[in-house]
């Protein structure tokens, strides 16, 4: 787990905030790892995903996972697919994989 302290001069408030559960950094990780697997995909379950991306099954990363998958699907970058066996499955999208080289443009 990697933390950052925010500190507000003004009334001496300290903030923990830990950096792996922001949406927007778990929202590209999600991305990238879809990325390696776009045939593949990965199965829609919220506690397996939340440990094959962030290694952890608390119920913090659960709703940081939730929530960047709700923005990504919102942003037409990720797509669902049922399979036969009931579950549903998760694809990157052509828009996700711009987005995602346009991201790691921008890191470089």
């Amino acid at each position: 787990m990697r933390t950052k302290m925010i500190i507000n001069r003004l009334t001496d408030w300290f903030q923990v905030e830990d950096v792996e559960l922001n949406v927007c950094s778990l929202s590209m990780t999600l991305l990238d790892v879809l990325n390696r697997r776009p045939i593949q995909g990965l199965t829609y379950d919220r506690v397996n995903l939340a440990f094959e991306i962030l290694k952890r099954k608390s119920a913090e990363a659960i709703t940081a996972v939730d929530n960047s998958i709700c923005i990504l699907v919102s942003r037409n970058l990720i797509t669902f697919e049922n399979k036969k066996n009931g579950q549903q499955t998760i694809f990157i999208t052509e828009l996700g994989k711009s987005a995602l080289n346009e991201y790691k443009e921008l890191i470089k």
